[in-house]
């Protein structure tokens, strides 16, 4: 088996109105194994994200690393690079990355994925739903697993999970938004998506 085999993932963030979370292209075989132990290189997994180091997605990414080292031990080779933009890239080309085999795993936000899986475009309704509890429920259950199925089916990535990333709240670099009124000044970018334009 290629040493890509094992692990060549890559992230889907069901964000905004949603999730977000990781998915991993599939092999002709299915389900994808480890190397045999004759294998004496470590595979190399490259871990790439949209954010510093410091955000709740670059400290997951890190942690699901920690944990491959931890049970593969010298077997994996973990390395990250939090921001793709800092390398030039844009947000968007994380799913072109993985997909050619540059990357291993990232996280995505829907609204890249839901040109190419429309049905994906349900994670960006606002006001989906009345609270984080309703959600969480959601995207842990039949809407995650019928979500994840529709990308698989259409871009030959495997899901992994689901990462939150704004149900029902703005986030920013600036100050704490508690009102409107703490809006003031601050200008909002949106995901890609459809629904949202």
């Amino acid at each position: 088996m290629l040493r890509r085999q094992l692990l060549k993932t890559t992230a889907l963030a069901v964000a905004g109105a949603m999730a977000g979370g990781l998915s991993a292209p599939k092999t002709a075989a299915g389900l994808q194994t480890a190397p045999s132990s004759a294998t004496k290189r470590p595979i190399r997994i490259l871990m790439v994200g949209y954010g510093p180091p410091s955000t709740g997605f670059s400290l997951a990414l890190k942690r699901i690393g920690d944990r491959l080292k931890a049970r593969l031990g010298d077997e994996v080779d973990v390395k990250y690079v939090y921001n793709v933009l800092d390398l030039g890239y844009r947000e968007d080309d994380i799913n072109w990355l993985v997909e050619e085999g540059v990357l291993t795993l990232g996280y995505q936000s829907s609204g890249y994925f839901s040109e190419r899986v429309p049905d994906l475009g349900v994670a960006d309704l606002p006001f989906l739903f009345p609270d984080v509890k309703t959600a969480r429920a959601a995207i842990d259950g039949r809407l995650g697993r019928v979500l994840a199925a529709k990308l698989e089916a259409g871009m030959n990535y495997r899901v992994l999970g689901y990462f939150e990333a704004a149900f029902t709240h703005f986030s920013n670099r600036l100050r704490p938004i508690r009102t409107p009124a703490d809006m003031k000044g601050m200008r909002m970018r949106v995901r890609p998506s459809k629904v949202q334009a």
